[in-house]
């Protein structure tokens, strides 16, 4: 059993530190000061729900302790954090489509409300446990509205995915179809590997779907990025032969 903890732990870790890593280079990502806070706030959130994952499942296979406290604060963190990231996905999406809302500081906040409402149900689960549910033995059940939670997680970045799809087969988008296709597809693999981990608990799989997707992204925006660095240096040297 501890053999599969460890290689639960190993993968985790190895997200993280490609998350870490995405964060730090993002500033060559996003030419945009307020898209590259999001993008490194969607990092940050996502590495505390890849940490809280890995604790408790270290924790409920009994490598260490096993406490109340420790259970419900680590699974509350776990959904709560998957929340947030994926809010913080759907702004820095929308930055991508280049979205009118996303200059509207009212608009985002309007739109993390799920993420609060989440929140303040996860709180009430601690008396009437309506997600999950730890017993006397220390064992973890999930509520009657456990799927609620998943609802919760997925719909910022399935919205994404299904306006960028929209948005990708509008004429006037031409230019920037390949970056929209990616937009899309961008909640594929999270919903894919979040299905699996219903079923096969000992690999961390939406951990490995969001780490790809969000490395999908990044060398995206690092293309372009590159592409248009290019374009402006080609235009700035032919200006200058046409000063010569």
């Amino acid at each position: 059993m501890e053999n599969y903890v460890f290689l639960y732990n190993e993968i985790n870790v190895l997200c993280l530190l490609l998350l870490v890593l995405i964060a730090i280079y993002a500033g060559f990502a996003f030419d945009r000061l307020d898209a590259r806070n999001y993008f490194i706030y969607a990092c940050l959130t996502l590495g505390v729900f890849f940490m809280s994952d890995s604790l408790w499942y270290t924790l409920d296979r009994g490598v260490i302790r096993n406490t109340f406290v420790a259970n419900y604060f680590l699974k509350t963190t776990y959904f709560l954090s998957a929340t947030v990231a994926g809010y913080f996905c759907f702004v820095i999406l929308g930055y991508l489509r280049e979205a009118e809302w996303t200059n509207s500081t009212l608009v985002k906040n309007l739109i993390a409300l799920p993420s609060l409402v989440h929140f303040v149900m996860l709180i009430i689960n601690l008396w009437n446990p309506i997600f999950f549910y730890i017993d006397e033995n220390m064992v973890y059940h999930r509520g009657s509205l456990f799927v609620i939670q998943y609802i919760f997680i997925y719909a910022y970045i399935i919205t994404s995915g299904f306006l960028a799809l929209i948005e990708a087969f509008d004429r006037k988008n031409y230019l920037n179809k390949e970056r929209l296709l990616m937009i899309a597809i961008f909640p594929v693999l999270p919903a894919i590997c979040g299905i699996l981990q219903l079923y096969i608990w000992r690999i961390p799989f939406e951990c490995l779907g969001m780490t790809i997707s969000v490395m999908m992204v990044f060398i995206n925006c690092l293309k372009q990025q590159i592409s248009q660095d290019g374009l402006a240096d080609d235009l700035a040297g032919m200006n200058s032969l046409g000063h010569l």
